[in-house]
């Protein structure tokens, strides 16, 4: 639903080749309906990071700031999805940057327990040797 609240809002600038690139779009009819803002996304369940950053995408960038969207409730763990591949090409970056970035986030702190495994061994080891 949010795909589409995005799409509805850069439709009418969307370049030919954009439109003729053989992507299927929704028909106008269908992100017409989107055009009004929204202030609650209603979710059934616990929305990942996924979510919550294209939810940050689109109060930054669309509703500058002026009105909270409320969600759900959140959890940390990223779970496989994909975007439609009619998304905003600004978002679809957006969300990129983000998956990048908690990736990076995750393999830094698995490589300092890493090591701060092996300094453990190490210095269990130089204990038994005295």
């Amino acid at each position: 639903m949010l795909c589409l609240q995005l799409l509805a809002r850069v439709r009418d600038n969307l370049s030919p080749a954009s439109i003729n690139s053989g992507m299927i779009l929704p028909e106008n009819e269908v992100t017409d309906l989107f055009q009004d803002g929204i202030a609650i996304m209603p979710s059934s369940r616990l929305c990942c990071p996924s979510c919550t950053h294209l939810l940050q995408y689109f109060y930054y960038h669309h509703r500058r700031r002026t009105q909270p969207i409320w969600g759900s409730e959140t959890h940390k763990d990223w779970v496989p999805c994909s975007l439609p591949p009619w998304i905003p090409r600004k978002a679809g970056e957006w969300m990129l940057a983000q998956a990048s970035n908690a990736l990076k986030q995750r393999l830094e702190g698995i490589i300092d327990a890493m090591e701060e495994s092996r300094a453990d061994d190490a210095f269990q080891a130089l204990l038994q040797s005295l």
